[in-house]
């Protein structure tokens, strides 16, 4: 009787053993079937390109717009962008900030050529970054990253809406966004430093090595997109990126242009 008594105690823990093995197995499958729920939504990388159209720009348009080219041509083949919402301004003080194209795939960015860049007048900088902050804010939701490069080869002449103090305050309010300063014969990690951009965010070429700095700009937004859109302080390098042959003088020579927003002739600048 001791023998039975001790089968069927046996017997009654593999049936409890088998029971919960079998309710493991039908949760297992339950939670399996069950939809995965994201922790946090994929965010989009919200990007603008604002360049410089400014009538000092003339000397230098054929090698912006081959390099240009040249970097929209190497993000539209990459996979890694496809999240990126694209738009594309340009500025003077003729026209202000002026979409070529706004919030679109790069697979709809648009060269440049001769039609669609004409460099004229002078550089409203200020205006134009502070424009483009407020569009990206409108246009970027909770989790989306935004990157914003700004390419110039002038000093500031001529804003009317904000100042440097306000579009660094601008910028500093963003500090989770990405802003990129790229510098055409001048100073940017100055210039760039002067607004609040960490210097491993700015470049400074000359106008022979323009090719050279979209190149390198290509393969920086590339390493962005691929890495999740993190904003970082060396997005074109851990040191100072400067693809100067030499360094220009402080004041750069006047240029003679036509600001066609204005009623004057001819004006002369330091540096449009």
């Amino acid at each position: 009787m001791r023998k039975l008594g001790e089968a069927r105690k046996f017997l009654s823990l593999l049936q409890t053993v088998w029971l919960f093995s079998a309710l493991l197995l039908v949760g297992a499958i339950l939670v399996a079937d069950k939809p995965t729920k994201r922790a946090k939504k994929v965010k989009a990388t919200v990007v603008h390109l604002l360049l410089d159209m400014t009538g000092s720009m003339a000397g230098r348009k054929a090698e912006t717009i081959a390099a240009f080219n040249e970097y929209i041509k190497s993000l539209q083949a990459s996979d890694d962008i496809k999240g990126f919402s694209f738009t594309f301004s340009q500025f003077n003080s003729a026209m202000g900030v002026k979409k070529v194209v706004e919030q679109v795939p790069m697979s709809d960015v648009p060269l440049l050529d001769n039609s669609n860049y004409r460099p004229d007048a002078i550089t409203p900088l200020y205006d134009a970054i502070g424009r483009t902050i407020h569009d990206a804010d409108k246009q970027a939701k909770k989790n989306d990253a935004v990157l914003i490069v700004i390419q110039t080869d002038g000093l500031e002449n001529a804003s009317q809406e904000y100042t440097k103090e306000a579009v660094k305050q601008l910028i500093k309010d963003r500090a989770h966004w990405q802003f990129v300063y790229l510098g055409c014969d001048l100073d940017a990690m100055g210039q760039g430093a002067a607004l609040g951009i960490p210097e491993g965010n700015t470049m400074s070429y000359d106008n022979r090595n323009t090719g050279r700095a979209f190149k390198r700009m290509a393969g920086a937004t590339l390493a962005y997109a691929a890495t999740g859109s993190m904003a970082t302080r060396s997005f074109v390098g851990q040191d100072t990126v400067d693809l100067r042959d030499h360094f220009p003088p402080s004041t750069p020579p006047a240029v003679t242009i036509t600001d066609s927003g204005s009623s004057g002739g001819p004006s002369t600048w330091a540096d449009a």
